[in-house]
């Protein structure tokens, strides 16, 4: 028993002096997994950047320095062959005192994207509907079929809405003199505001369809719970999509709407191949006047102002930030529907 007690004393005694070696033995292991953690983080962080260093660079060179360059000649008078001589702030007094053209431009820009909203929301919504209801068959081939628009090219929209629009022999004219709608060819593209129509027509069936995707993806995310609880409740089709659809749908909504409304104030191409402007710069929207004046396509002597188009351009850029600005300072309340 004496014995026994000596080896059970011995080994108590040699645990408690073992323990402390085991507690730094613990301590350094736990050292070493906190630093392999931190070196694991420093390379995530690391390959993060690398990762991202394409598109930072991209962004300072195609973008941070463009709008420095641009914003360094407005203030100058230089045509692109020429020494520019600084002329402060005379391009912008111009701009603002004298040239007519530009703000008809501006307010061409304002109407045309009122046109097109107009059409655009309210159909990409009704097709998203009609492609999100469970009754539809084919439902990947209305998808393709909705969605060619969007990959022709404008050249070849602007073609086909073209002979679609001629003033004689052209397809609408036929079919509303057939119909008995009009006694004479009208002349859609010689008219500013028949002009306008065609060129807001285009716009539409060549953007809807991605706006018709994006109300898929938010019409999807409805719970269809929602739904049949409101259809036992009596609720008709019409009253779930105002009460329903378009409340849980408010967020996404105000996204669709803000990039169709700032994609639509920058449109060119399709009022380039349609009319260039035309008739007597009637349809100009800011953008094409700008590019003309920028490459000097209408100036008698053929050299760009590239100082004052820059002005212009900055002018514009100012324009559309006020106005996104207001449009989420004024849809503020879309994020809190749902």
């Amino acid at each position: 028993m004496y014995e026994k007690g000596l080896r059970g004393g011995a080994l108590n005694s040699e645990s408690v002096l073992q323990r402390p070696f085991k507690e730094v033995n613990d301590t350094m292991a736990r050292q070493k997994t906190k630093v392999k953690k931190q070196k694991y983080k420093k390379s995530i962080v690391i390959q993060s950047y690398v990762a991202l260093l394409p598109q930072i660079i991209g962004f300072f060179v195609f973008s941070i320095y463009p709008i420095y360059w641009i914003l360094q000649y407005s203030f100058t008078d230089y045509d692109g062959y020429r020494v520019a001589h600084f002329v402060g702030w005379q391009n912008y007094i111009e701009l603002f005192t004298q040239d007519r053209a530009f703000w008809a431009s501006v307010g061409n820009t304002v109407i045309l994207t009122v046109m097109k909203l107009v059409m655009e929301l309210p159909l990409a919504f009704i097709l998203a509907m009609l492609l999100c209801s469970k009754s539809l068959k084919a439902r990947r081939l209305f998808n393709s079929l909705l969605f060619l628009p969007t990959v022709i090219s404008v050249t070849a929209a602007g073609m086909l809405f073209s002979y679609l629009f001629r003033t004689y022999n052209g397809f609408i004219n036929n079919l509303l003199m057939d119909i008995g709608i009009i006694g004479s060819p009208v002349s859609w593209l010689a008219e500013k505001w028949t002009a306008l129509f065609v060129i807001a027509l285009m716009s539409t069936w060549m953007t809807f369809p991605i706006n018709m995707m994006f109300f898929c993806g938010a019409i999807a995310g409805v719970p269809d719970e929602v739904y049949e609880s409101a259809k036992l409740d009596g609720c008709g089709s019409v009253r779930r999509i105002f009460s329903i659809t378009l409340p849980m749908i408010a967020p996404t909504f105000k996204v669709i709407l803000m990039l169709a409304l700032t994609g639509t104030v920058k449109i060119i191409n399709e009022v380039m191949v349609l009319t260039n402007g035309g008739p007597s710069g009637q349809t100009n929207v800011v953008m094409l006047y700008l590019y003309n004046i920028f490459f000097g396509y209408d100036l008698t002597s053929g050299a760009g102002e590239i100082g004052y188009a820059s002005a212009g351009s900055i002018v514009t850029t100012v324009l559309i930030g006020i106005l996104t600005i207001f449009y989420l300072k004024f849809t503020k309340k879309a994020d809190e529907l749902y």
